[in-house]
């Protein structure tokens, strides 16, 4: 007696059983017209939903032995078998890949801890889903997760270098909260304090918290979650040892236009508030403070009713202002300023007075923080041969899974410098090690209807000599033998150049510049 398996019918008499039950299923549908358009109707609800379905948590993969083979073909065919081809055209015909908000920077793949994290985001990474550091780059306007990959609030700040750790802090607005209108007066978000993060990289930030915390309880508390808190800043005192912010204090109707003070021991707070007062009995609303190379402080802020910015020196202890101020920029409505130093020249960038809404950024140049100011112009620029490469950058992404409409140079063109690439300034950071006349510029592309989803633009800002010919085209990352420095004597000599901010839709912070070689033993800003 054969074995039961040797008794089973063979595979092509189950396929040739198939093709005859099919054949006289098509007989019955041919005698039947409505079984025909009952069947064409089932079959285009089902492409409709294959279609519109939400994509699944986790794609379908191919066996880990398909993917170098499929991955050899094509890049197309690489993303196929990285993600699974149903699953990849659903994405595709939605234009997820494409998409704004988490969808458009990768994170929403991106989250999660530890090592799953991290190799999580490597793998988006090489699938061409680009997130903030990804691959030792900056991404400007960009989702920023701190170390626990919740979104960084730190929101029209300034970042202090402590050079005995060796660490970065920035500080910022914490605008995690609601969105809503006030009538007569700017959109809001009930005050949730100022919050803190520290990087020895300036690209992966981790969290210490709200170090600024504000009042729930006492109304009439400076602190009090209706009022505001904003642009706040920190100096560190080297006569005191104390870490000392300044920060806009204002109500909900800008009324208030106050400067407000907080101490602390330590970087990473807590902050103890120490009050309120109008510098010099002067209205204080946007503003910044600068510490000079022989440790002098001092405040810029835009007073009277916005119309004009005023500039004082403070007190010793960086607790007060020591009684004089200048006035400038009479009548230009500028705020937002943003001070930084190159040789014996100070710079100032500053913006127009409209809202949350972007516009074109000044910058202006003077041989002493009290003494007038000259207008240089509008810092940024765009370079055609970044655009060039920007828009061929765009379609490798589309290659590589991504919505070719949603990606391609001409239907997402590079932000204006009209509107300072859609930010407003906030801060400009000195590197300890970087090449003469390069800054960091530091920005927020405010988002009203949803403040805590406000993005930061982060770029590179050269001085630029004003030698004979054309002003040189500045690119960074690739080619970095083509950055271009302030000439050296360019200022001394009276020939003030340009401070240039150019677009980049990414760019690398080389590490070298961030520390210099031996260890200091003192903090600065």
């Amino acid at each position: 007696m054969l074995p039961p398996r040797r008794r089973a019918r063979p595979q092509f008499a189950d396929r040739h059983a198939d093709r005859h039950s099919d054949r006289h299923a098509l007989l019955r549908l041919r005698r039947c017209p409505c079984a025909v358009a009952l069947s064409l109707l089932a079959l285009s609800i089902s492409a409709l939903l294959l279609l519109y379905s939400p994509a699944p948590l986790s794609s379908p993969r191919l066996p880990a032995r398909n993917h170098s083979a499929l991955a050899s073909t094509s890049p197309l065919a690489a993303r196929v078998a990285a993600g699974g081809a149903v699953s990849w055209a659903r994405r595709a015909w939605r234009g997820q890949a494409g998409g704004a908000a988490e969808g458009e920077d990768g994170e929403g793949e991106a989250s999660g801890g530890g090592q799953a994290g991290m190799a999580r985001r490597r793998q988006l990474w090489a699938r061409g889903r680009p997130f903030q550091g990804a691959g030792g780059r900056l991404w400007p306007g960009r989702v920023w997760r701190d170390e626990e990959r919740r979104r960084i609030q730190a929101h029209g700040g300034g970042v202090l270098y402590v050079a005995g750790e060796r660490r970065y802090y920035w500080y910022g607005e914490n605008k995690e909260g609601e969105t809503y209108a006030v009538k007569g007066s700017l959109e809001r978000v009930d005050v949730v304090g100022i919050s803190c993060y520290s990087s020895s990289d300036l690209l992966h930030w981790t969290p210490h918290g709200v170090v600024l915390a504000p009042n729930t309880r006492d109304p009439s508390s400076d602190l009090h979650v209706s009022r505001v808190m904003e642009r706040p800043k920190v100096l560190f005192n080297a006569a005191s040892r104390r870490y000392v912010m300044w920060l806009h204090v204002d109500d909900a109707a800008y009324d208030l236009a106050s400067t407000g003070v907080a101490i602390s021991d330590q970087p990473q707070g807590p902050f103890r508030y120490m009050g309120r007062f109008r510098p010099n009995g002067q209205e204080s609303r946007d503003m910044t403070v600068f510490q000079d190379d022989d440790g002098t402080a001092y405040v810029v802020y835009a007073s009277e009713m916005n119309a004009v910015l005023h500039i004082a020196r403070l007190t010793p202890d960086y607790l007060d202002v020591d009684g004089g101020f200048v006035r400038r920029f009479v009548g230009r409505s500028r705020e937002a300023p943003a001070v930084f130093k190159y040789q014996q020249h100070y710079f100032l960038l500053t913006s127009a007075c409209t809202g949350w809404d972007p516009n074109e950024a000044e910058v202006h140049v003077a041989s002493h923080m009290m003494a007038d100011w000259r207008l240089l112009g509008t810092p940024c620029s765009h370079n055609h041969q970044q655009l060039q490469h920007q828009q061929q950058q765009q379609q490798e992404w589309a290659w590589h899974g991504q919505s070719m409409r949603a990606r391609s140079g001409a239907s997402r063109p590079p932000p204006s410098c009209r509107t300072t690439f859609e930010s407003q300034g906030t801060f400009v950071l000195a590197l300890p090690n970087a090449p003469p006349g390069v800054f960091v510029f530091l920005a927020d592309r405010w988002n009203k209807h949803d403040l805590a989803d406000s993005r930061y633009v982060w770029l590179p800002l050269h001085l630029v000599g004003n030698a004979s010919g054309p002003t040189p085209r500045v690119w960074w990352g690739e080619h970095r033998d083509g950055v271009v420095g302030l000439q050296q004597g360019a200022v001394e000599s009276g020939a003030v150049a340009r401070a240039v901010i150019t677009w980049h839709e990414s760019w690398e912070l080389p590490q070298a510049w961030l520390h210099k070689a031996e260890t200091a033993a003192t903090n600065s800003a």
